[in-house]
């Protein structure tokens, strides 16, 4: 009994050290711009943040697997992750999408980031914004994505130029040659 005493303050601290908590309040004003400007009631089906030490753990973890090994140079630049997902119970095709667009535009371009991919179609909407350092490279990316079923809202940050290339390589903006 007393070393499960001893372990729950060591494992309350390393899950603080982490960051492996609620997103952030940037990541909830842009949540909540999102749901304000689309036709649809949503429920979250998870939001996370994850913080350097766990997505280093998580690599170190995963350094084994042939697969993970190959982008292990990508997870050490990566020092935030947060994601949530949201089930749409009715959207309406997004008829109300050029308000988002204005609305998320006018606040991301507040919060310094610039707009790289707007899409919308009959049903899907996705918005990429991305900030850059002095030297040009990527270090926090927020996407946002939906759909007649769901939003999903990712944002990364870190030094992103590696993960940007592997992305790329990997085949991750084929659908941007898809809209041309």
């Amino acid at each position: 009994m007393k070393n499960k005493i001893i372990i729950f303050p060591f494992l309350a601290l390393a899950l603080m050290m982490t960051g492996c908590f609620g997103v952030n309040g940037d990541f909830r004003q842009i949540r909540n711009t999102v749901f304000d400007n689309v036709d649809a009631d949503f429920d979250t089906e998870f939001e996370i943040s994850v913080g350097r030490g766990t997505i280093r753990l998580a690599g170190f973890f995963a350094k084994h697997s042939r697969e993970v090994r190959r982008y292990e140079d990508v997870i050490d630049d990566i020092y935030k992750v947060q994601v949530g997902v949201y089930k749409s119970n009715y959207l309406d095709r997004f008829h109300n999408s050029r308000g988002l667009f204005k609305e998320l535009s006018g606040l991301m371009e507040n919060k310094k980031y610039t707009q790289v991919v707007r899409s919308a179609d009959e049903d899907e909407l996705v918005m990429i914004y991305m900030k850059t350092t002095e030297e040009s490279l990527p270090f926090d990316i927020f996407i946002v994505a939906v759909n007649d079923d769901e939003a999903v809202l990712v944002n990364l940050k870190g030094k992103l130029d590696n993960v940007m290339e592997t992305l790329e390589e990997e085949g991750a903006f084929s659908f941007l040659d898809r809209k041309k």
